[in-house]
């Protein structure tokens, strides 16, 4: 079964001084959805919704070959992102004005 995230990347935006302090797995998962936002932001519009961000689900404890998709929702900003492969899928919100604004 796919997991469903729900991001707001203002949880992941801690300063320098605290990233020492950070578990490393919360440093992970937080580069996953920068990359995936990054990516969004940068090469996703009409044409195409590709990210190129390689999946990172395991189904069975063998890595997915998909690479996520993402749409960005022109109302308020936020990434709808998904896996074709193994249905992983989420939303990132809150990354205005954080170090992951490419837009700045």
């Amino acid at each position: 079964m796919a997991d469903t995230w729900i991001t707001k990347m203002s949880h992941f935006n801690w300063s320098d001084e605290e990233a020492h302090s950070i578990p490393n797995e919360a440093k992970n998962i937080a580069e996953y959805f920068s990359k995936i936002l990054s990516n969004a932001i940068l090469n996703c519009n009409a044409y195409s919704d590709n990210t190129g961000v390689r999946c990172r689900r395991k189904p069975q404890r063998k890595r997915c070959t998909g690479l996520i998709k993402a749409k960005i929702n022109s109302d308020n900003n936020e990434v709808d992102w998904w896996c074709p492969v193994c249905g992983d899928n989420g939303n990132i919100s809150d990354w205005e004005g954080t170090r992951w604004d490419v837009k700045r």
